[in-house]
Formats: C-alpha cells, sequence, structure tokens
C-alpha cells in the first residue's frame, strides 16, 4: 500500500517532468542568433529571429527538414537577402509577409550565390524559409542587411513610417480612406497626400487618440493655399474642416504633436457633403 508520503514525492516528480518539458520545448521559441541557426527552428512559430546585416549559417540535415528566420523592422526598410551554397546543394528558398496574410515575397532555387532586394514594411514581420529536397548535412551561409526605404508609398487605411519628410510623403490610396496614425515622440512629423476626385463642398475631420496638443494643416498643393493650420479647438476632441475641393487638386497633410509625445494615436478622413 502506498501511503500519503510517496503519493506527495510521485506527485512532486511528476510536476517537476511537465515543468521541464515545457521549458525545454518552449526555450528555442523566437531565439536570437547571431552568426548559427539554433535547432529547432522547424515552424514559423520558432523562427531564429536575426540581427539585420549579421550573417549567419545553418544546415539541412534531410528532405524533411526546414530552416525557419524571422526578423521585424521598425521602419519601411529596402532589405537585401545574401544566399550562399556551401557545398553545391540545391536550395529552395521563401521570403514571406506573415504580418500581411503570408504574402509571398520572393521564391526560388539557389545553387551557388544570390542576391535578393524587396522593400518591406515597418512592424511586418518578415520570415525566411529554407529547404532542400535532395539536402544531406547541406551547410549554407546567408545573411539580411538594409537601410531605411527613403520614397513614398500608397497605403490604404494604416500609415507607412518612414513618411518624416515631402519626399516621403504617404498617398492616400483614394481621398475619403480612413488613416491610423501615431506621433511616436516630439520629434515625429507626418506627411500625407491625397487626391481630390471631384469638386465640390467637403468635411476634412481629424480624430485624436489622446490629449496631445496636436498641430496639423491641410494644404492645396495647386493654389499653394491653406485650407486649415493650427491646433485643435478643445484637446482630445475632434476637429471638422469644412472647405471646397478642386477636381484633380493634391492636398497634402501634416501632423505633428506641441511638446512632448509618446506614440500619440489619431485618424483622418475626408468626407463628402
Amino acid at each position: 500500500m502506498i501511503n500519503k508520503k510517496c503519493i506527495k514525492r510521485i506527485s512532486l516528480c511528476i510536476t517537476m517532468m511537465f515543468l521541464m518539458v515545457c521549458f525545454n520545448n518552449s526555450i528555442y521559441a523566437g531565439v536570437p542568433i547571431y552568426n548559427q541557426e539554433i535547432e529547432p527552428n522547424n515552424t514559423r512559430d520558432d523562427a531564429n529571429i536575426i540581427q539585420l546585416g549579421q550573417p549567419f549559417s545553418g544546415q539541412i540535415s534531410d528532405s524533411n527538414d526546414v530552416d525557419y528566420f524571422s526578423y521585424t523592422p521598425d521602419e519601411r526598410k529596402k532589405l537585401t537577402f545574401l544566399f550562399i551554397d556551401q557545398d553545391g546543394t540545391t536550395f529552395n528558398y521563401y521570403i514571406i509577409d506573415r504580418t500581411d496574410d503570408n504574402k509571398l515575397i520572393h521564391y526560388g532555387d539557389i545553387s551557388g550565390t544570390i542576391t535578393k532586394e524587396f522593400s518591406f514594411e515597418a512592424d511586418h514581420e518578415c520570415i525566411i524559409m529554407i529547404k532542400s529536397s535532395n539536402g544531406n548535412n547541406s551547410r549554407y551561409e546567408a545573411s539580411l542587411s538594409g537601410e531605411t526605404s527613403y520614397e513614398s508609398v500608397t497605403i490604404d487605411s494604416k500609415e507607412s513610417e518612414f513618411n518624416n519628410t515631402i519626399e516621403c510623403v504617404n498617398k492616400l490610396s483614394t481621398e475619403d480612406a480612413l488613416i491610423s496614425a501615431k506621433i511616436s515622440d516630439s520629434n515625429d512629423e507626418d506627411y500625407f497626400m491625397f487626391t481630390a476626385k471631384n469638386s465640390g463642398s467637403k468635411n476634412f475631420v481629424f480624430y485624436p487618440g489622446s490629449d496631445a496638443n496636436f498641430y496639423f494643416f491641410v494644404y492645396d498643393m495647386i493654389t499653394h493655399q491653406y485650407v486649415y493650420e493650427g491646433y485643435l479647438d478643445t484637446l482630445g476632441q475632434s476637429k471638422v474642416i469644412p472647405f471646397n475641393a478642386q477636381q484633380y487638386h493634391h492636398y497634402r497633410v501634416y501632423v505633428t504633436v506641441n511638446g512632448s509625445a509618446d506614440n500619440e494615436s489619431y485618424h483622418f478622413k475626408c468626407w463628402n457633403n
């Protein structure tokens, strides 16, 4: 007959074994690496987190082995993927935007050395998958390098950094798009542009997400006149700005915060009356 002391010891042992299994299974999840892959990295959730500009090496042990790597930029980047085959094996690679519904950016076969350049959005997770159908402890080296992308982009709803200059303006896909954005700190400035699809009475509405002292303007780039320039009438309250739009005129929107700012969110939209 097992006494109560034995039962407690058995329960304690089972608990410790369970914790050790959970710890061992999760310790490698999303682990950062600097020059060498760390197994297991056979799923997207277990992808090794790579450092921009830091070369890394890996090995495909057999045809069932898959290596995943992950990188998330904090601002829009022009990225360059470099891959070097170490022993004449043909590899398969896939570059995926996991944040954008697993959008496929690049894919193909590699034998030797290749480089692929592509643009990538801020705060999107870039997944690199490497495998080989005839791999047998096949070795490779790779790296992901990049720089801030200073160019204008078209957006549907969410601000795309870097948009701190006129040259890097976010262009609205439609004049009536509802845009969400934020001012990250006191030095941040956001530039947007929309084009009126027809003439007539419209309302530009600015929706602050906090009590920050937002300053913004709406500027007609054809007539060189301000539709509005100034602050909110009441902190934390939305402001409606009526104006007469001219068809095909481009309107620049500028937003910043006067004083301290800490990820101050806001929205804006142009409505037809």
